[in-house]
């Protein structure tokens, strides 16, 4: 079994593998004066993360020419919420999150599968 300060002995060891840095976005929805609905982005946080490329895209057709989005996988630090409800800003690029891999126990970082907004 491991101690409590061996994992955190662990978590900062990846977290020195942690370049980037990033921003998690709430959207949230509301009806203006009009009923319209309008969404706002409230940005919190700078954390350290890691964005790879996957290597996979999805591709789609856009007047006529075959566009490709690509997916990415995020490594973060397991201490932070996220989930499919988010959006996440690396170097001022948005990106939706597709999915979050489920926490386990020990776990030091958290992984999601993003995909990069036009």
């Amino acid at each position: 079994m491991l101690r409590p300060d061996q994992i955190a002995s662990m978590a900062a060891v990846q977290g020195q593998a942690m370049p980037d840095r990033m921003a998690i976005i709430t959207i949230t929805t509301a009806n203006n004066t009009q009923g319209y609905p309008v969404e706002t982005e409230t940005v919190a946080g700078d954390h350290p993360c890691r964005l790879a490329p996957m290597g996979s895209n999805e591709e789609r057709i856009v007047d006529g020419q075959v566009t490709a989005r690509p997916e990415f996988w995020l490594t973060y630090p397991a201490t932070l919420s996220l989930t499919n409800d988010h959006r996440v800003r690396i170097a001022g690029l948005d990106y939706e999150v597709l999915e979050v891999q489920d926490s386990r126990e020990w776990q030091t970082a958290g992984r999601a599968r993003l995909r990069r907004l036009a």
